[in-house]
């Protein structure tokens, strides 16, 4: 509890959590000022009106202040309860390689399969100005700046076609309305578990045909004054989704030694892509194209990368196992994620 003296009926309260002890303290607990270099965590600025001449309790619900951020998509699966699932076109590339910065602290990469929609998840993580993430409430606060002022963080996509809805930590279902392009977390309600986690639902639709853009952002520009030199918090980092295919999709090789190429096109993979028989042996690539019944009829041969155009080109070789028709993926090594099937004809 704190004594504050009024001196109207109306008051402008302002109320700021810091992680140093004030300086110049006294047996009252009032101090003189802060350290220089001190952190704001959280504020709340509100008005009251108050009785002169009376003790007025007040209750007053502090906010947190958001600092920096990384992404934990690589590493976190939605909750049972989050009605988002992944559909087997959505990956996220978590390697460090082929997204910007390096371990945890950078965005990712989302790799979507071109002309199919899809739906997934990113799970953003954020940190208070001390490097922590301890401030959580059952009862949920909004977001602020350094003077207490709503200040929430968005999502923005630049593709129509690309949308988000960041979900509150009961699980409940978003409807289609929710989903946006410009999205934003307000308050502590987006956040699950006892930290500053949260998930936001993506969707790409089929007409994503090149690659488009997520941006996360702080826009806290209220300069924190115990900062040396006084500065904000503001920042921001990008998701890049891409949609990967192959051309042409289908091709015809003669028995035993007849051959074909196809192309496939996956933005920002350095690590390039696979070839699988099966969606079950993504990311593992056995490098053969089969029929239904599991004959291969055929077999695939990657070539290099090609980091300029971001395109890769296979070769498939007709095998001596008979004629028909038999299918294979190409995906992205490190997001999994398959293109359109390439069907074979062998004859």
């Amino acid at each position: 509890m704190l004594n504050v003296p009024t001196l109207t009926a109306s008051e402008q309260l302002t109320a700021l959590e810091v992680d140093e002890l004030p300086t110049g303290e006294n047996s009252s607990g009032y101090g003189t000022g802060f350290p220089s270099g001190s952190n704001i965590l959280g504020g709340i600025g509100a008005s009251a009106t108050v009785q002169l001449g009376a003790s007025n309790a007040i209750g007053l619900q502090l906010g947190p202040v958001i600092a920096s951020f990384y992404d934990c998509s690589p590493g976190l699966t939605p909750p049972t309860a989050l009605p988002q699932t992944y559909s087997t076109n959505f990956g996220i590339d978590g390697s460090g390689v082929d997204n910007a910065g390096s371990g945890y602290n950078r965005a990712s990469r989302i790799v979507v399969t071109a002309g199919v929609a899809s739906t997934g998840s990113i799970v953003p993580f954020f940190y208070d100005p001390s490097g922590d993430c301890e401030f959580y409430d059952t009862t949920p606060a909004p977001i602020v700046d350094v003077n207490g002022s709503p200040t929430p963080i968005t999502l923005t996509s630049n593709f129509s076609g690309l949308t988000l809805a960041p979900i509150v930590s009961n699980g409940t279902a978003p409807p289609a309305s929710a989903y946006v392009q410009n999205a934003s977390i307000s308050s502590e309600a987006y956040f699950w578990y006892d930290c500053f986690i949260s998930f936001v639902g993506v969707k790409a639709s089929a007409s994503l045909a090149s690659p488009a853009t997520i941006v996360l952002s702080n826009n806290l520009t209220a300069l924190n004054p115990y900062l040396t030199p006084p500065s904000s918090y503001a920042g921001s980092w990008t998701y890049t989704v891409v949609p990967i295919s192959v051309s042409p999709t289908t091709a015809t090789v003669s028995q035993a030694s007849g051959t074909a190429m196809v192309t496939g096109s996956d933005y920002g993979a350095y690590h390039g892509m696979g070839a699988a028989s099966s969606y079950a042996n993504e990311q593992y690539g056995d490098y053969n194209c089969n029929t239904s019944g599991g004959t291969t009829l055929a077999t695939v041969g990657a070539g290099a990368l090609n980091t300029t155009n971001w395109t890769q080109p296979f070769t498939i070789t007709g095998s001596s196992n008979g004629t028909g028709t038999c299918t294979f993926y190409l995906y992205d090594k490190l997001a999994g994620t398959v293109t359109q099937a390439v069907t074979v004809t062998v004859n």
